[in-house]
């Protein structure tokens, strides 16, 4: 025999004999049936906690989910699955399980709320439903299947406007994404790709039923979680450390905060990829309920009379996500003056499929340095003063109205200290003035020198002081100042370094125009160098500062 096909023959047989000791590999009866005892028990732990959230508006729910307890079921439906992998009511639970612990977790919690808004072309009705209701998008709707897209385009842009002080949130954020939300929801995906039956209906109990359409909607919303946090941590945000050097080491050119991780760019395309499945598996939920009639399940909410509108939004949003559109951007930092809005062009399949490799090259001009920077809390008491002169007594001024008004600023290097008294309504400035003035009044001065005095060994504590006390001077035998005096101050609570960029641009109009590409590598693909700084919140005053 030729030895070449005696080596084909050998193989082949090889092949066979695998393919038959695999097949021969199956679960024990004892195995199949402690699967579905451990299933029923499973089923009977959520039954109750799935009747309370059926029961509400889906928008309500999130007020009660996240205290709910998911763990119990989880494990149970993991325990039958690892007896019996084709146990179809394990993998289901397991899955269902997993999505709704994700949706209660607090981080992720976080993440869905993006410091910029799309109001267009998403705009869905003037309440659109949130993006979690029983879960991530669910129940599918219109409304909740924009939100859901939404995010893609939203979280990019607010991620790029995260706090300093926000940094570490955004770590561990990444790292819950990594060690915990990920591996979760490819579990559960995995969960649902054992499901050999595709007309299985999950049977909670004999009220609760989940069908083949529910199982795609599930997979669904899995499938943009996916996407969420593979985008979310294709970037290190991570200095390292956070004292000086690491921040003047990660953030000068070349160092490697805000750049694209190794597995970045495949984390991106797995973000894009995965939000146009979610997209085909949302019509494919509406497919399989036209095929098989009447929809009985939970987890869509989509009528017939719908289904035109909703393929419209698909394709919508498939769109966007395929290349530029103009969207209405509204800032939803409620702290801010006024929510500015924003019309541009956003070409958001840029950002996955042509990734910036280091965000700080699109930066004008700079080198990095540190700097000092506090948190406050402002404290308030209210204490007894008494100042009294017993060697003159003033006529004329017994019940006259009087207020003191003392402060102390450390970061007013020039007149760090100002005194101010009130007499019938004439103010006069205590550090100049040149009248006479009751002792009294400066006997109530030398106890706020005496305060500052008290906090001078950690003056850097106390930043500013307040003193402030009204009342009446009574006279007779003495002149007497008595009363509640009000103190408040601001007590710094957390000292830490900061970015301070040292720009190489000596002018605002400079730097300005020193933004090497301000469409971001064609993210934004019409966008000029001031149009990205207003986007950003910057001016001159910002520059000055």
């Amino acid at each position: 025999m030729d030895p070449n096909k005696l080596i084909k023959f050998f193989t082949v047989c090889t092949l066979m004999l695998l393919f038959v000791f695999i097949g021969c590999e199956s679960v024990s009866e004892e195995d199949q049936q402690t699967a579905i005892a451990l299933v029923d028990s499973a089923n009977t732990s959520v039954e109750s906690i799935f009747s309370s959230m059926l029961a509400l508006n889906p928008d309500s729910v999130q007020n009660i989910l996240e205290p709910l307890d998911f763990s119990t079921g989880y494990g149970l439906y993991l325990e039958a699955h690892n007896l019996d992998s084709e146990n179809d009511a394990a993998n289901y639970g397991l899955a269902m399980m997993s999505l709704f612990i994700i949706s209660q977790d607090q981080q992720f919690q976080n993440l869905l709320e993006p410091y910029y808004e799309i109001q267009e072309p998403f705009t869905t009705g003037s309440s659109p439903a949130k993006t979690i209701g029983y879960g991530f998008g669910l129940p599918l709707s219109s409304a909740r299947l924009h939100n859901m897209v939404k995010l893609f385009i939203e979280l990019p842009v607010s991620m790029s406007k995260t706090k300093y002080a926000d940094l570490q949130s955004v770590n561990d954020l990444q790292a819950q994404v990594k060690n915990d939300l990920l591996p979760l929801t490819d579990e559960a995906l995995t969960a649902l790709d054992y499901i050999s039956d595709s007309s299985y209906v999950f049977e909670l109990s004999s009220s609760i039923q989940f069908g083949p359409a529910d199982a795609i909607a599930l997979e669904m919303s899995l499938t943009a979680l996916r996407g969420i946090f593979n985008m979310v941590i294709a970037y290190n945000l991570d200095l390292g450390a956070s004292d000086s050097a690491g921040i003047v080491a990660g953030m000068n050119p070349g160092g490697s905060f805000a750049t694209l991780t190794s597995g970045g760019a495949a984390d991106l395309e797995t973000a894009l990829a995965s939000a146009n499945a979610a997209l085909d598996k949302a019509l494919g939920a509406i497919n399989q309920i036209e095929s098989t009639g009447p929809y009985s399940g939970s987890l869509i909410q989509v009528s017939a009379n719908d289904y035109p509108a909703f393929r419209d939004g698909v394709a919508l949003v498939q769109t966007i996500l395929e290349g530029a559109a103009v969207m209405q951007l509204k800032t939803r930092d409620l702290s801010a003056a006024e929510q500015l809005e924003h019309s541009i062009n956003v070409a958001i399949s840029q950002f996955y499929e042509n990734p910036v490799l280091d965000f700080k090259t699109l930066l004008p001009g700079y080198t990095m340095a540190s700097m000092v920077w506090h948190d406050y809390q402002s404290v308030t008491l209210t204490d007894h003063i008494h100042a009294e002169d017993a060697e003159i007594t003033i006529s004329g001024f017994d019940n006259t109205p009087i207020a003191l008004t003392f402060n102390y600023d450390v970061s007013n290097i020039e007149q760090p200290i100002t005194a101010y008294i009130s007499l019938s309504g004439v103010y006069f400035d205590l550090l100049n003035n040149t009248l006479d003035l009751p002792p009294a009044v400066y006997a109530l001065y030398a106890e706020f020198e005496g305060l500052i005095a008290e906090y001078s060994a950690e003056l850097y504590h106390y930043p500013s002081i307040y003193f402030f006390w009204e009342g009446v001077m009574t006279t007779g035998s003495s002149l007497v100042l008595d009363g509640d005096v009000d103190i408040a101050y601001e007590e710094i609570i957390a000292t830490y370094f900061v970015p301070d960029p040292q720009w190489t641009a000596t002018s605002y109009s400079s730097w300005v125009s020193g933004w090497p590409d301000p469409t971001l590598q064609g993210i934004f693909p019409d966008m000029n160098a001031q149009g990205l700084v207003d986007f950003l919140g910057y001016n001159e005053d910002n520059w000055n500062n």
